[in-house]
């Protein structure tokens, strides 16, 4: 988790706001914004939204082929080292 772990566990307004998550995070990692650009963060729609929206129109508009192609290679990765079977008993 890194990252993400230290901010949620130093900056305690960031677990119930995930705006203030996402600009926490992304100023550590060199992305610093004056307040004007905050302010207008604010009154955009949270990425999450946005990916969602396109994961679900992604049949009516779809990717070029070899990003598919990639999505999928990554998928394909991260249900690997992810899956975690029940011990036998």
């Amino acid at each position: 988790m890194g990252l993400v772990e230290d901010v949620l566990r130093d900056y305690p307004a960031t677990r119930s706001d995930d705006k203030k998550l996402l600009l926490a995070v992304w100023h550590f990692q060199g992305l610093v914004l004056t307040k004007q650009q905050k302010q207008i963060f604010y009154e955009c729609a949270v990425a999450e939204t946005i990916t969602r929206d396109r994961r679900l129109l992604r049949r009516k508009y779809p990717a070029k082929p070899e990003v598919e192609q990639a999505r999928y290679e990554k998928a394909k990765i991260c249900r690997t080292k992810t899956y975690r079977p029940y011990p036998h008993r």
